[in-house]
């Protein structure tokens, strides 16, 4: 096991394994496209648009709270661009980061962008940083962030494909105390290689990664006894692993990938998600290279107060 804490030497390793590309964009199964607002499961309509306090071409009049505002008819993104979110709250201020899904380019940037949920204005964050798959949205407030984070917990689907699931061991802890989750994959053919990182959400406080391991002798993992060469990274919260040879693995309930322990800051209390991060840091390749194609389950909930749970048997 090798721990990497650099972009470089972390792809570099896997590079001299074999020629998969664990870099790559994944095929985010469960994600569809469109230009203007997109639907998730719940049936919320979800889109960001240009928002001007005067009237302009091209822009619909409407409210939010006790003022009128100008919104852009053409969506600046869309709900279906969002892979996932993340969310930071200080005192009465918060701010999103999202997520990019595969194959999205982030859009030039604008001073500021309306958060329209099922046609009305949920919110008003000015931009802030744009780029490499992600978008920051700041100055909103910590409701808003929490109303659109939910949106985003898209409900779990049919199984139709490969997907990936975070299974905690604990679901409750203390401030300053650990929690440990397996992420487990299921239902794929010809599986080589994969790379998976984890991102954990919350409204107070942190949840931080302090340790990672591909546990090879779990008693589910993917790859059983076949010769692998692995990486963890815990600076971007990123695990990689591929066999040796060209044989692909079938995956049918549950396999074993990957084990993180994170641990709650001193300050952290209230419900954390610890989720797939599904964009470009997430990846399946079979024994040709090519992507594979998954979908996500819902996040692991955490809860951090002043008890915690017994952990749970299942593993």
């Amino acid at each position: 096991m090798r721990n990497v804490g650099t972009r470089v030497g972390f792809f570099g390793m896997i590079g001299l394994v074999c020629s998969v590309v664990v870099a790559a964009e994944p095929q985010a199964a469960g994600l569809t496209r469109s230009s203007g607002m997109s639907r998730d499961q719940k049936g919320t309509t979800v889109s960001f648009r240009a928002v001007s306090n005067t009237e302009q071409a091209g822009f619909d009049q409407m409210t939010f709270g006790a003022n009128k505002v100008y919104i852009a008819r053409q969506a600046w993104l869309s709900g279906a661009d969002v892979a996932s979110v993340e969310t930071q709250v200080d005192g009465s201020s918060a701010s999103m980061t999202l997520m990019l899904a595969p194959g999205v380019s982030a859009p030039a940037p604008i001073d500021k962008v309306a958060v329209i949920l099922d046609g009305r204005v949920s919110a008003i964050p000015s931009m802030g940083n744009v780029g490499n798959g992600r978008v920051t949205l700041r100055g909103m407030l910590p409701g808003e962030v929490q109303r659109l984070g939910r949106v985003f917990d898209f409900a779990p689907v049919q199984a139709v494909g490969a997907t990936l699931t975070v299974v905690p061991r604990t679901t409750s802890v203390r401030p300053g105390e650990t929690v440990t989750v397996d992420v487990f994959l299921s239902r794929v053919s010809n599986l080589r290689a994969y790379q998976v990182a984890l991102d954990a959400t919350g409204t107070k406080g942190a949840l931080r990664i302090e340790d990672m391991l591909i546990d090879t002798s779990h008693p589910q993992y993917v790859f059983g006894t076949e010769q692998t060469a692995n990486a963890v990274d815990k600076l971007n919260g990123r695990a990689v692993n591929a066999t040796f040879t060209t044989k692909g693995y079938e995956v049918g309930d549950s396999a074993y990938l990957a084990t993180y322990t994170f641990r709650a800051t001193a300050e952290a209390a209230g419900e954390f998600k610890i989720r797939v991060r599904a964009n470009q840091d997430t990846a399946l390749r079979d024994t040709a290279s090519a992507p594979i194609g998954y979908q996500v389950s819902l996040p692991a909930t955490i809860e951090i107060g002043l008890t915690s749970s017994r952990p749970s048997e299942k593993r």
